[in-house]
């Protein structure tokens, strides 16, 4: 029956179906449109919400730390007065450590004829006269300074088997030049 139908009756029929099709769509387009726009508009006032609460809590946090701005200014001005102390303590020379040290790392058989030690000789080589009984308590001084940590250099400027000039019982003079390592010091 539809084929007897004229030509044009059959193109309305199909443009009246085409239309409701396309009424549909765009009734189902507006109604997806408005609910993209109502997720949207939940997603901005959810995230409004949340920028509220973040504000009052970093005005609650803002007065909790004021509360404590005279316990950080205390431990500001303690942390400048350690770092203060410590330069100063860094600068110290431990006299009484290098003595120590020294005698520690000085052998029996062998004694120094006298120590001089200043600010400038913890930087600079100084010159050491030691004694010794023997030769070999001589070689015995020399090594032991070189494997001392007191020492950073050590280097011998000669020995004298029978030095006139020597304490009784210490024939053997040697004369060394040293340097003092500060760092191989302990207080």
């Amino acid at each position: 029956m539809i084929n007897l139908l004229p030509d044009t009756e059959k193109k309305q029929l199909r443009a009246a179906h085409a239309n409701v099709l396309l009424v549909r769509y765009i009734f189902i387009s507006l109604g997806a449109l408005v609910l993209v726009g109502a997720f949207i508009g939940g997603t901005y006032f959810v995230l409004l919400q949340s920028e509220l609460n973040a504000k009052d809590t970093v005005e609650q946090n803002q007065q909790k730390a004021a509360q404590f701005s005279d316990v950080k200014a205390q431990a500001d001005t303690l942390s400048a007065n350690i770092t203060a102390a410590k330069s100063i303590l860094d600068q110290d020379i431990p006299y009484s450590g290098i003595l120590t040290a020294i005698g520690q790392a000085t052998p029996e058989g062998a004694i120094i004829k006298e120590i001089n030690i200043t600010a400038a000789a913890i930087t600079a080589p100084m010159t050491l006269q030691a004694y010794a009984k023997t030769a070999e308590d001589a070689t015995a001084l020399q090594n032991q300074y070189l494997s001392a940590p007191v020492f950073s250099s050590v280097v011998s400027q000669g020995m004298i088997n029978n030095d006139p000039t020597a304490p009784a019982g210490y024939p053997v003079s040697v004369k060394l030049t040293v340097t003092i390592n500060k760092a191989g010091v302990t207080p």
